[in-house]
């Protein structure tokens, strides 16, 4: 939860960032995709497909946060959202797990203004269907999880009262996060819980969801983004690939469904500090978060701050921006128009400059790779070309075959390139050396 009141965020899914919030005091963050697991075949969670509409499944209420979002193209539909999104542009969708969607996959990068309601109660009146397929599990998998849930609904009580046994009984097993996890057995919850005890988000997830739903609570696996990074350059939150959890849900008859995270018991770092803050002493942490790293990482934070300013100045550069910035600088309409031509035709003509640049370096090549290609062209003219996946060595020995009195020339050759080649740093005097036994080879 973010104790904002306008906040800006921007999302890149794959590879680097993940969110930024400018302006923000920070408790706790759950940015989420709600990607809720509700289908499980015994080793995977899949997502089921859930109803959309132009409104919210649930009616917002509580303290409402403003934040814009900068999304990164990822090709599917989502739109990153704190819980609850409610009030989003024209277009968005909403699906019945409490999703935000785009109409189409994000395929570019994409300013977003957003609002969400964190303490909005949803679920309150749930479909039966989606309680059923919350309740379901394979047969004749993970017994000892099972035997577990028994012990957990003796003396029949209350849905909130299994919770909290559940959450105790896991509190006590000695569950360790760890992003090394050993292997597990067949029953992989089983095996989790009970021997290697050892795990990070998704076998926590998994195994809680799976001992809620045999304790007949109905649960669900839900996926997305927890925790963030402030940059100290420019304020943002900076939310990271790196801060992908995973969590869980359960459904309470008066409650609706109700977040737990059983990562928490094991890791409580975890939720308030990231992924840093939740691992064991002694574990390796990610490159970046290594302490002595702190100048690269300043360096990343400096130019993630440059970048999200050009990208907030580019995504609302309207013609209305343009014009007021133009006007700003003393050209009336006709002249910044005449700007404008102007300006593209110097952009292009330093494109084609730099292309041109490229082409000339691309023809003066690596003097080795010359050297090489002139040695496989006199060979060629022999009837001896060189195949396009035949590497130096091979060539020499097929070729050295081909023509055995020149086989101590050959060899010599192309063993002496395939040395300058993958053991660099070639010497001058050993390049000019290969150039002159080139020279000297005489094949007729």
């Amino acid at each position: 939860m973010l104790t904002v009141l306008t906040q800006q965020v921007r999302a890149g899914i794959f590879g680097s960032l993940f969110a930024y919030v400018v302006s923000a005091r920070r408790t706790r963050l759950a940015v989420s995709l709600r990607r809720s697991g509700s289908l499980f075949d015994g080793t995977t969670w899949r997502a089921a497909r859930h109803p959309e509409s132009d409104t919210p499944a649930y009616t917002p209420t509580g303290p409402r946060l403003e934040y814009r979002l900068t999304l990164e193209p990822h090709n599917q539909r989502w739109l990153l959202a704190l819980d609850f999104p409610a009030d989003a542009p024209a277009g968005t969708r909403y699906s019945a797990a409490f999703q935000a969607m785009g109409r189409e996959p994000v395929r570019t990068r994409t300013r977003l203004d957003l609002s969400a309601y964190p303490d909005t109660p949803v679920g309150m009146q749930e479909r039966s269907n989606v309680l059923e397929q919350a309740l379901r599990l394979p047969a004749a998998i993970n017994p000892r999880t099972r035997a577990l849930a028994t012990e957990l609904i003796a003396g029949n009580p209350p849905a909130a009262d299994i919770l909290t046994r559940a959450l105790t009984r896991l509190s006590e097993l000695g569950l360790v996060y760890t992003l090394r996890p050993p292997l597990t057995a067949s029953n992989g919850i089983d095996s989790f819980l009970f021997d290697t005890r050892r795990g990070f988000c998704e076998h926590f997830s998994s195994a809680f969801v799976f001992l809620m739903r045999a304790a007949g609570v109905p649960a669900r696996v839900v996926t997305g983004y927890q925790g963030g990074e402030i940059n100290p350059v420019d304020k943002s939150l900076i939310v990271r690939q790196s801060d992908a959890h995973a969590w869980a849900e359960v459904w309470l008859p008066d409650r609706g469904w109700v977040r737990v995270d059983p990562t928490a018991l094991a890791a409580p770092g975890r939720i308030e500090s990231g992924l840093a803050g939740g691992l064991p002493a002694g574990e390796a942490l990610p490159l970046l978060m290594r302490p002595q790293f702190s100048w690269l990482r300043d360096l990343r934070f400096r130019w993630e701050a440059a970048s999200n300013l050009w990208n907030q100045w580019v995504l609302g550069y309207n013609p209305e921006r343009q014009r007021e910035l133009l006007s700003r600088m003393g050209f009336g309409e006709p002249a910044w128009r005449t700007w404008i031509v102007v300006l593209a035709a110097a952009a292009a003509g330093l494109m084609g400059l730099l292309f041109l640049w490229a082409i000339r370096q691309g023809r003066a090549g690596d003097p080795v790779d010359r050297l090489w290609a002139r040695f496989c062209t006199r060979l060629a003219r022999h009837g001896l070309a060189r195949h396009p996946a035949e590497g130096p060595l091979d060539f020499g020995r097929r070729i050295a075959s081909a023509m055995p009195e020149k086989a101590a020339e050959l060899n010599d050759i192309t063993h002496r390139y395939a040395r300058l080649r993958y053991r660099p740093p070639a010497s001058p005097d050993a390049v000019r050396e290969l150039k002159r036994r080139i020279r000297n080879l005489k094949l007729t």
